[in-house]
């Protein structure tokens, strides 16, 4: 009696649909694999239901929908290290690394000293994965997922490897290429080493990468796994040779833009007519009495000012019920003397003022970031109280 072929079920998925199917097959039937094409690619940004991704050796982008994606949009955020799928040419899917790292967004408060095998407890994930961990993770922790099970590998705490984020690397351009996206690829080397960077639009310092030109870059380290290559992610790039403090100005500047604090729809017009200015200066500097002086002379229905260290002063400033306007004053110096008002603190500080904010630092040649939080910048003290107050004069007239 002939035996009959076993009947196969088999789950398949439409390589131009996307769509999942059943089908029963006979154990016997020769089945052909599909010839796909896999490309190095990287996960650029995501518009509605399409996300992109960048082909790394053409940088040609090619988008794919939600549903071709699945489950991998919980393990990949941009600037993420793929593998492109296609189909005679076609993008099909994504190929995952092996583990990913990811941040945690939320999870119950850690249990120091924790480390009883077994012991877990819930937590998401920045995309959304929701795993569990072991007791001693906390929020901001970054962990190990893999990515074939969706479960958690092994602590990676962001603080321990703060110093890999925040990174200075010096050396020759080499290899550099731009996509016609804005990216930049190159390679900064010296005479026993070198490292793959990739700097992605809209960095700032591009202008300054050129075949053989001396650079320093800022960034941070990411590693792709499955080409096994370490990178430098930069942010930054300034000429070799410029300074330190002009370095961390540049960074700074960066960042503080980034987050808005610079933009010119969030700067408030100045009052017409002030009743109370305070002014965050020194009190023993000739600043704080031409201040007063330039005031008196042209509006003297003005009252007393409030004056102390900068990020002291405007906490008090801000306590404050009836001050209409702040003038942050210093008079010139170096670019080390005037560094104060290139702190993030300071920056933060001007930003969270309740009352708009005159920045007046050093002569009219300088430049800080508080000139570029404040509402409104005047190129010296005096002009600055020029600014904060009517021409009593002219008001008469």
């Amino acid at each position: 009696m002939q035996q009959r072929a076993p009947v196969l079920t088999l789950k398949l998925r439409g390589l131009r649909t996307g769509r999942t199917m059943e089908r029963n097959v006979p154990g016997n039937q020769k089945l052909t694999l599909a010839e796909v094409d896999t490309r190095e690619a990287q996960y650029l940004y995501s518009d509605g239901d399409l996300y992109y991704f960048m082909d790394t050796s053409t940088f040609d982008q090619h988008p794919l929908t939600t549903d071709r994606l699945g489950d991998a949009l919980l393990y990949i955020k941009e600037q993420d290290q793929v593998e492109l799928v296609l189909y005679k040419g076609d993008p099909i899917s994504v190929e995952l690394p092996t583990f990913v790292e990811l941040r945690v967004e939320d999870t119950p408060p850690a249990v120091k000293g924790n480390t009883a095998q077994g012991s877990t407890k819930p937590a998401k994930l920045e995309t959304g994965l929701d795993v569990q961990v072991p007791f001693f993770v906390n929020v901001g922790d970054a962990v190990r997922i893999d990515t074939r099970s969706g479960e958690y590998l092994e602590r990676d705490s962001l603080e321990a490897d703060f110093f890999l984020n925040d990174l200075w690397m010096r050396g020759e351009v080499s290899n550099l290429t731009r996509s016609a996206a804005g990216h930049f690829y190159f390679t900064l080397k010296d005479s026993a080493s070198q490292v793959r960077c990739v700097m992605f639009r809209p960095a700032h310092g591009g202008e300054h990468l050129a075949e053989g030109g001396a650079v320093i870059a800022h960034g941070r380290v990411s590693l792709y796994e499955v080409r096994g290559d370490l990178q430098l992610i930069a942010d930054l790039a300034q000429p070799e040779g410029v300074g330190e403090l002009h370095l961390e100005l540049e960074r700074l500047k960066v960042k503080l833009e980034a987050e808005g604090l610079f933009q010119v729809s969030r700067k408030r017009p100045l009052p017409v007519f002030p009743k109370r200015i305070g002014v965050a200066t020194s009190p023993t500097g000739a600043v704080w009495h031409d201040i007063q002086n330039i005031i008196r002379r042209r509006y003297p229905m003005v009252g007393d000012a409030a004056a102390g260290g900068i990020v002291d002063a405007f906490d008090a400033l801000n306590a404050e019920d009836d001050i209409d306007l702040v003038i942050l004053a210093r008079g010139g110096g170096s670019l080390e003397d005037l560094w104060p008002f290139n702190e993030e603190t300071v920056a933060r500080a001007i930003y969270a003022s309740r009352a708009p904010v005159i920045s007046a630092v050093g002569h009219e040649t300088d430049f800080t970031i508080a000139d570029m939080v404040a509402d409104c910048r005047a190129p010296t003290p005096s002009a600055a109280a020029e600014l904060a107050a009517p021409d009593q004069d002219e008001l008469l007239e």
